[in-house]
C-alpha cells in the first residue's frame, strides 16, 4: 500500500487477512514504482527526484541495493522497466540503463528528443518529436524507428497497439514489434482505458443518428471489431473487463456487458 503527498509518505506491507501492517518505509513525493515478473511485485524501487535509488525486498522491506546514479543531473528522471532502472534525461537526449540486481551500469543510449521510456513487448519504447525509437534492453542496441508515431499504448502477441496524430482525434496502427513495420491501419478511435490482459475496447462517434460506436480493438487480426453502437450516450465512457460504462445524454450513466 502507498500514501503521498507534496512531503512524501510511505510504502508499506498489509496482511490481507487482519490489516496488520508488517512493515513500512517512508518516501519521497515521487512515492514508490515496483518490477513486477508473473505479476508479482519482484523489487520496490525509491527513486527520488534527487538523492540515492534505493532496491527493496517486498517481503521484508530491507534494502537490498542502494546507489546514487545521478538523478536530479540534466532535468534526469527514473523508470522501472525489464527489470532495469532507466535514468532518462530529455536535455542530454540519453537514457542510461542500471540493473536491479546491484544497480550496475549496463547501458547508455542516445536518443534525441526522448521524453519517456516504456516497455513495448520484450522491447523498450522511447517516443519523442513524433517518432517511436525501439531499443533493445540487454544492450541498449537501436532495433527500429517509426515515423509519424506518438508512442506504444499496448503489447500482445507480438504486435504493439501504436498511437499517431490524426484529423479530429488520434489514429492506432498495429506494429510487427520486432521491425515496427505497420501491420494495420485501425483508423480514429478513442481507447479506454484498460489493466493487464484485459480487452482493449474504443469509442468513436457514430457517422450518423448520433452516440458512439463501442469497438473491441484486435491486435492479432489487425481489426477494430464493432460491438455496439450506443445512441443515447454523450461520452464520458470507462470500461474494465467486459463491462463499459458511458455518461447518458439525461446525465445519468449506462452499463453495457460485452461477453466473449
Amino acid at each position: 500500500m502507498q500514501t503521498g503527498g507534496v512531503a512524501g509518505g510511505a510504502v508499506r506491507s498489509v496482511d490481507p487477512a487482519s490489516g496488520r501492517a508488517l512493515w513500512s518505509v517512508p518516501t519521497s513525493p515521487e512515492a514508490a514504482t515496483y518490477s513486477l515478473r508473473d505479476g508479482r511485485v519482484e523489487w520496490i524501487v525509491l527513486a527520488p527526484a534527487k538523492g540515492r535509488v534505493e532496491v527493496r525486498d517486498p517481503r521484508s522491506g530491507a534494502l537490498v541495493h542502494a546507489a546514487d546514479v545521478g538523478l536530479g543531473e540534466a532535468s534526469g528522471h527514473a523508470v522501472v522497466a525489464q527489470d532495469l532502472l532507466l535514468v532518462v534525461r530529455p536535455p542530454a537526449g540519453a537514457v542510461t540503463a542500471y540493473g536491479l540486481d546491484g544497480l550496475r551500469r549496463r547501458w547508455e543510449a542516445r536518443v534525441p528528443m526522448v521524453e519517456h521510456v516504456n516497455e513495448c513487448g520484450e522491447l523498450l519504447c522511447v517516443p519523442g518529436g513524433n517518432r517511436l525509437v525501439a531499443l533493445d534492453p540487454a544492450t541498449g542496441a537501436l532495433r527500429w524507428v517509426g515515423e509519424r508515431w506518438l508512442g506504444a499504448l499496448s503489447a500482445q502477441g507480438g504486435r504493439l497497439l501504436a498511437i499517431a496524430p490524426g484529423g479530429g482525434g488520434e489514429r492506432l496502427g498495429v506494429l510487427d514489434a520486432a521491425t515496427g513495420r505497420e501491420v494495420a491501419d485501425l483508423g480514429t478511435w478513442q481507447l479506454l482505458p484498460w489493466y493487464a490482459d484485459e480487452r482493449l475496447l474504443a469509442v468513436r462517434p457514430a457517422v450518423a443518428g448520433g452516440g458512439l460506436v463501442v469497438a473491441e480493438l484486435d491486435l492479432a487480426a489487425g481489426r477494430a471489431r464493432v460491438l455496439d453502437v450506443l445512441r443515447d450516450v454523450s461520452g464520458d465512457c470507462r470500461s474494465r473487463a467486459d463491462t463499459v460504462v458511458c455518461r447518458l445524454r439525461t446525465g445519468e450513466f449506462g452499463v453495457w456487458r460485452y461477453r466473449d
